[in-house]
Parts: C-alpha cells; sequence; structure tokens
C-alpha cells in the first residue's frame, strides 16, 4: 500500500510517512503541490461527474452530507462534481443514513449525533415521513444491547441495509475522486463491514507499518483514513468513523476487463 498525507483538506502526492525534519520538509514541498491539484480541480469539476464518469453539465455535491451535521456546517466539506441524476439519487439516501447513524446506541452521547436525533429525527418519526423509521417499526423489538457503558435493553429491527450501502459507497466514490481526480469505474465490487472500537485498535499497529491516507476529518461527525493497492489503484480500503464511535470499513476491488 502506498501512503499520502493529508493537508488543510487536500492530499499532497509523493510524500512517504517516514520523513526526517517533518515540518522543514513539508513546508518546501507541499505549498507548490497544493498550487497544482487547486488548478487540476478547477478544470476538472466543470465536465466529469464524480460518481459515474458522465462529461456534461455539472452541479456541485457534497460528498459527507450536509445532514449529518448541525448549523454552521464546517467549512471543510468536500465538494465534488455531479450530474443531475446522481445528485437526486444520493440525496435521496442521505436522510436514510443520518437516521441510522444517530439512532445507534453507540453515538448516543455523541452532542451533535444527539442534537440531530431529538430535533430533526424525532420530528420526521412523529410526522411518518422517516424512511428509516417505516422500515424498522414492523419488526421493532426489545433486546439487549452492548453499549460505551455496558449493557441496556433498546429496540432492535429490521433496516434496509441496501440503502445504507449505497449512501457509504457513494461517500467513497466521491472521496476517491477528490483525492484522485477519476471515478472509481463502474465494474468494481464493494464490501462493507462494521468495525468496534476494539477491532480497529487491534489493527491500527499494522495501518502504521504499511502506511495509510489521512486522516481526513470534515467538523465533528466524520473521519476517514484510507489505503490502495500500487498496482491496482482502484482496489482500496477505507475506514468511515462518524461520530467518533461508528467506524464502518468499505473495501473496493477493481475487476479487470476479461
Amino acid at each position: 500500500m502506498r501512503a499520502f498525507l493529508l493537508w488543510d483538506g487536500l492530499f499532497i502526492f509523493g510524500l512517504e510517512p517516514k520523513i526526517s525534519n517533518g515540518t522543514q520538509v513539508l513546508s518546501l514541498v507541499i505549498r507548490p503541490i497544493l498550487k497544482v491539484v487547486c488548478i487540476i480541480m478547477k478544470q476538472k469539476t466543470q465536465e466529469q461527474c464524480a460518481y459515474c464518469g458522465k462529461i456534461g453539465k455539472m452541479t456541485i455535491e457534497h460528498v459527507i452530507p450536509q445532514c449529518l451535521f448541525t448549523k454552521p456546517l464546517p467549512l471543510d466539506i468536500v465538494k465534488v462534481p455531479a450530474c443531475e441524476q446522481c445528485n437526486n439519487a444520493k440525496s435521496a439516501d442521505d436522510s436514510y443514513l443520518r437516521d441510522y447513524l444517530v439512532t445507534d446506541a453507540s453515538a448516543s452521547e455523541h452532542k451533535t449525533a444527539r442534537k440531530i436525533f431529538t430535533t430533526k429525527v424525532l420530528s420526521s418519526v412523529r410526522k411518518n415521513k422517516s424512511d428509516l423509521w417505516r422500515s424498522f417499526a414492523p419488526s421493532a423489538h426489545l433486546s439487549l444491547v452492548h453499549c460505551r457503558g455496558g449493557i441496556s435493553l433498546l429496540y432492535a429491527g429490521n433496516l434496509d441495509g441496501e440503502r445504507i450501502e449505497r449512501a457509504l459507497y457513494r461517500i467513497v466514490r466521491g472521496l476517491y475522486y477528490r483525492i484522485f481526480q477519476q471515478h472509481i469505474p463502474e465494474n468494481c465490487n464493494y464490501s462493507l463491514t462494521r468495525w468496534s472500537p476494539q477491532e480497529f485498535n487491534e489493527f491500527l499497529p499494522l495501518l502504521h507499518k504499511f502506511g495509510f491516507n489521512g486522516p481526513y476529518g470534515c467538523g465533528d461527525a466524520f473521519k476517514c483514513i484510507m489505503q490502495f493497492a500500487d498496482k491496482s489503484p482502484f482496489t482500496t480500503a477505507w475506514w468511515l468513523f462518524f461520530y467518533d464511535s461508528i467506524c464502518l470499513h468499505v473495501l473496493t476491488e477493481h475487476k479487470e476487463s476479461e
């Protein structure tokens, strides 16, 4: 895996994770690279969709859904060009992902998640406008759940996993475009798993050993790190952190054309 560093919201290419006199080297090397990246971004955002690769008239899309934040919105939200079709499809799943994340027991102690839950989500539930609640309610039942504070009696039920996966895969596609200025091909396979904090902490030494890209932070609701294969840049591994408590691991695997 090749490692990159991140600086002020932009990914900096060509630096290895181990460098001597880090502060001095960064000050000399990063600034001209940042200018080049900015120029490329301005040229390409006018013509290619970050999600499907379509060429044409684009809108600017927030990769991390705005509904995951409280106002004022953070200034470092990643934006990419998106066609109207991809923009609309993403928006349809954003609120479902939000409701899933902020109603999760692991995020109950996070200030932002709790505020969104008690205002936006509960309001949608009372008005029967929450797609997540409509899919969850018929199967809801009390269950013992392991939380940060121990074991709690909480409601459990079925959710539309495909919508959650679509929303997370779009985030990965948008972030990938933001880093590499190209969209992930349609013939890539995706897989999604949820990691506990303990699982991630046990894996962390390996990440430091082989290097990783990031971390990137967006307000107090989102952080991520990633790796990609040298010989297959569309084969990637992502760790997406929401509200400092939910870790979702996404893998992309590039299928070579036969």
